[in-house]
């Protein structure tokens, strides 16, 4: 089964998802101007959950596979997030609080965690932060990363 999604949300956000096969899921919640997420998932189960808020903020999530997860947050402007995951059971989280920040994720094999914090930390007060960049490959099976970006990049 493939079904496109394409609409408008708060004021000029823009999604649009493709899903193939049984399952698959990819929630959104945008609040801002000109914020644009596009998703495709191809497989069984995979799973997709991104929260924008803030204005002109880009994500792009792309699942082949079978039980892959992904969760992203954006709080400010022109953050970039695009996720990549082939293979199955791999895991992402990408959360992004400042502006001009970019994360990208690249999981291709089986078993993959990666978690990018760029001004979240998580259980204590936010550190936002401004042009940072994260770029995580991870290929093979039950690899696993973590990147951690506080403050402004010089």
């Amino acid at each position: 089964m493939s079904k496109k999604l394409l609409l408008a949300a708060t004021t000029a956000a823009l999604i649009s998802s493709t899903a193939l096969a049984n399952n698959n899921q990819f929630y959104l919640n945008q609040n801002g101007i000109d914020n644009v997420s596009t998703a495709d998932q191809t497989g069984d189960s995979n799973y997709g959950n991104l929260y924008q808020n803030g204005d002109l903020n880009i994500s792009d999530l792309d699942q082949v596979g079978d039980s892959n997860y992904s969760y992203g947050s954006q709080s400010g402007n022109e953050n970039e997030q695009v996720i990549y995951q082939e293979g199955n059971g791999n895991d992402s989280y990408a959360y992004q609080v400042g502006d001009f920040n970019d994360a990208f994720v690249n999981q291709v094999g089986d078993d993959n965690y990666s978690y990018v914090d760029q001004g979240y930390q998580f259980g204590s007060l936010p550190a936002p932060g401004s042009l940072n960049v994260a770029n995580v490959n991870q290929a093979g099976n039950d690899n696993s990363s973590s990147v951690y970006q506080h403050g402004n990049a010089t």
